[in-house]
């Protein structure tokens, strides 16, 4: 399965993550939680277990605050792709169960201070060939792998997709408070917001698309 996600602070920004898969990769389900003024987020519900299936945990937050650790599933997870936006006013991080979940049950992230808000989204994911290691790689208004300081607003965003032959492209794109629109044939699942005013919100949205060839 290729993944992508895409961060965006007043600006938009992305990053992805991919992995090829021998069997056509499905999203499952998805899960959210927020949380506001807190150290942490946890989904809302209770995530039901398949041994074989792949979880994802795509946290947003406002500002950006880097992701301490994840605990649920009875899984150990492993971050996989971190990626803030100028000015640090907003970053996504992507985790990753790196064991095989034992018991069902909700998700929580740890941040590494405190959050304004902050939102939390965890992917079930079938069909994953796990024998392929996940490639990632991060864009911002700054370029790729943008950095943290400065930047400009923007209302777009662009990149270049190689996803392998059956592969499926997820997104993850930390909107703030603006609406995003999916376009070039992904569909999206998702797009909530989270906060009070628009300059305290989090955003968070899953889009995906499936590449046979």
């Amino acid at each position: 399965v290729t993944l992508i996600a895409i961060a965006q602070a007043s600006k938009f920004r992305t990053f992805n993550f991919s992995s090829a898969s021998v069997a056509p990769p499905t999203i499952v389900t998805t899960t959210q939680g927020n949380s506001g003024q807190g150290e942490s987020v946890t989904t809302s519900d209770s995530i039901s277990i398949v041994n074989s299936d792949t979880y994802l945990a795509f946290i947003t937050m406002k500002p950006y605050r880097q992701v301490k650790s994840i605990e649920g599933l009875g899984s150990d997870w492993v971050k996989i792709k971190t990626q803030c936006s100028g000015r640090s006013a907003t970053g996504i991080e992507v985790w990753m169960a790196n064991t095989p979940p034992t018991s069902a049950g909700r998700v929580r992230a740890t941040l590494s201070g405190e959050a304004l808000n902050s939102i939390v989204s965890v992917v079930q994911i079938s069909g994953v060939n796990k024998d392929i290691q996940i490639k990632t790689t991060g864009l911002n208004t700054k370029g790729l792998e943008g950095g943290c300081s400065s930047g400009t607003d923007s209302s777009s965003y662009t990149t270049k997709l190689t996803p392998a032959a059956n592969s499926l492209v997820i997104g993850g794109i930390s909107s703030r408070f603006v609406t995003q629109t999916s376009s070039d044939g992904f569909t999206e699942l998702f797009d909530i917001h989270y906060g009070g005013s628009n300059g305290a919100k989090a955003g968070l949205a899953i889009t995906n698309k499936y590449f046979s060839s």
